[in-house]
């Protein structure tokens, strides 16, 4: 389909491991030369273990782009695609890169797709 309400969920270390705190949740689109061809996320809701909960609206542009958190350590977070900019050949949403960053240490995690 075209990707909305689909989710990812994003697991932080195993029980008993330092968890760390994320300021910043980036993520990224197509290429630049395939850019449009897929659907791309418009609207996302957050969600965290902690039970923060919001909506954040995403640029129809490509490369990265951030959503914000307060800094708080979490055991996940989730994000469910509730709308999508749609693709020009393809409606599968695409998503190439996840990537989870803390004030104190830059790069907590990424997940490249």
């Amino acid at each position: 389909g075209n990707g909305v309400d689909q989710w990812i969920r994003i697991g932080m270390p195993a029980p008993g491991a330092a968890v760390p705190a994320v300021s910043e949740i980036r993520i990224a689109f197509d290429s630049d030369r395939k850019f449009g061809s897929y659907s791309r996320a418009k609207t996302v809701l957050v969600e965290t273990s902690d039970g923060r909960r919001f909506l954040h609206e995403l640029k129809d542009v490509s490369g990265e782009q951030s959503i914000p958190l307060e800094e708080k350590r979490c055991e996940w977070i989730q994000l469910t695609f509730k709308s999508v900019y749609p693709g020009r050949e393809k409606e599968s949403l695409c998503v190439s890169e996840i990537s989870l960053h803390g004030k104190k240490r830059n790069l907590v995690a990424m997940l490249p797709f």
